[in-house]
């Protein structure tokens, strides 16, 4: 079908759509179509397939995201857009995200600025304690908390300083999110180092650049692994004989992260998109998230017995 003969069934359907945001959606990579041409100096016509009904409806219930972002969520869902303007889409965001850690590290070198946003930010964090005069245990386990949460943005921080100066994310850089462990080796480390090689703000923009379609396919393909053991993952957490931390698991994700790794958060959909473009390594992935080793270790996780605590 042309342009006129989609936007008459759209019409039908009730889907409120004009030539014009027609146009747009297809400026944005949200509706593909076959052109050929009329013949000579008589242009060229589009030929849209009945998919571009289905994504219509679909855009018309994903109100309230931004526009250029709603081919994240379509491309997540299996729709057919444009991996051209996909691919200019995660570029983009990957430039929003750089210029946000240059905005803070620009604004943090000066320790007593950085010390007095810390403050800011661990006054909104720690929950307030009830009203009245509090005791001299309340202010000290307040005074406790809000020394872990200082060091935890203090950390974070850090990071995002490391990755404005255009460095690599490292082994060390990450042991400040985690306990010391005394198994962990210089050539552990080492390892570890070469596999976090690739976040870099600019090997990822790089990554990107280079990228071409069989890798959207690949992710695409990565994207409905995911989501096969996801939905498998809510469905076993919703038995009472579940185990603890895999109820704890699902509780953590849908906290941050509403909707889990399913269709409904985009900015979850944009993150994740973003870091398999810039790892790459899509057959890799693929290879062990197939495999019978992983699936059967997978289904001995998520089915392990309850265990009560003896009181």
């Amino acid at each position: 079908m042309d342009k006129k003969e989609l936007i008459a069934k759209a019409q039908l359907k009730n889907i409120p759509i004009t030539e014009s945001k027609l146009n747009r959606y297809i400026s944005l990579g949200l509706l593909c179509s076959d052109t050929k041409g009329r013949g000579r100096a008589k242009g060229t016509l589009s030929h849209f397939t009945e998919e571009s009904l289905d994504i219509l409806k679909e855009i018309q219930s994903l109100k309230g995201i931004n526009q250029k972002h709603i081919i994240f969520t379509l491309f997540w869902r299996g729709y057919n857009i444009s991996w051209h303007k996909l691919k200019d889409a995660v570029y983009n965001f990957a430039l929003e995200i750089e210029d946000k850690f240059t905005e803070v590290n620009n604004k943090t070198k000066d320790p007593e600025f950085a010390d007095y946003i810390l403050n800011e930010l661990i006054e909104e964090s720690v929950p307030k304690k009830k009203p009245g005069r509090p005791s001299n245990q309340d202010l000290k386990e307040l005074k406790q908390q809000q020394e872990v949460e200082k060091e935890s943005f203090r950390n974070i921080l850090n990071l995002v300083q490391l990755l404005a100066a255009g460095s690599s994310m490292t082994c060390q850089g990450l042991k400040l999110f985690s306990r010391p462990n005394p198994n962990v080796t210089s050539q552990t480390i080492a390892d570890a180092d070469m596999f976090l090689d690739w976040l870099n703000l600019r090997t990822i923009k790089e990554s990107i650049q280079r990228s071409e379609e069989d890798d959207y396919d690949n992710i695409l393909e990565i994207i409905h692994c995911i989501q096969q053991y996801w939905n498998e993952i809510e469905a076993v957490s919703e038995r009472p004989t579940v185990n603890s931390a895999l109820k704890e698991i699902v509780h953590q994700i849908n906290r941050f992260y509403p909707g889990g790794f399913t269709f409904r958060n985009v900015t979850l959909i944009r993150y994740l998109i973003l870091a398999m473009l810039a790892f790459g390594k899509h057959q890799m992935i693929l290879k062990f998230l197939k495999s019978v080793q992983t699936k059967t270790l997978f289904n001995q996780f998520v089915n392990l017995p309850f265990k009560k605590n003896n009181q």
